[in-house]
């Protein structure tokens, strides 16, 4: 089956972890924008990016998940919804990305999620490729609940 990339639908407000997220989802899905799009990115995303390559941006998630100590974006600078698209070059960058994330904040272990393709199936709420390294507080009980799907 063909995908077609539609920035004008990328937001799935059912899927927001917050009140605020949610708010914030409505507000991108009445502009009819993609967040992740490098030209709207600064308006809705108003954390700094850390680090920036050829194909990705690094950052600090908006909306960290509860019990996270460190939850960062990565997210690539083309507006494609899903993992096929990606070659070699950008799989290499995303590696030096996670790489330079673990070294600069001394990350002794975390989690890697990767979202693409349909927000339904993947629990996300923007259909923008993007991945995450999510790193839990150790002292914390009952971990990070994440919703996939």
């Amino acid at each position: 089956m063909k995908r077609k990339d539609d920035k004008k639908n990328a937001v799935r407000v059912e899927n927001a972890s917050s009140p605020a997220y949610e708010k914030t989802l409505k507000n991108i899905r009445t502009a009819g924008v993609c967040p992740f799009c490098k030209e709207n990115f600064a308006t809705y995303h108003k954390n700094p990016v850390l680090r920036e390559g050829k194909r990705w941006i690094v950052t600090k998630n908006m909306f960290p998940y509860e019990g996270s100590t460190h939850h960062f974006l990565l997210v690539h600078k083309d507006h494609i919804e899903h993992i096929d698209k990606l070659g070699k070059e950008a799989w290499a960058e995303l590696y030096g990305h996670y790489k330079w994330l673990i070294e600069e904040y001394s990350i002794r272990g975390g989690t890697l999620v990767f979202r693409f393709g349909d927000t339904p199936c993947t629990g996300s709420t923007v259909r923008h490729l993007h991945a995450q390294l999510v790193v839990g507080d150790p002292d914390r009980p009952r971990g990070i609940k994440v919703v996939v799907g």
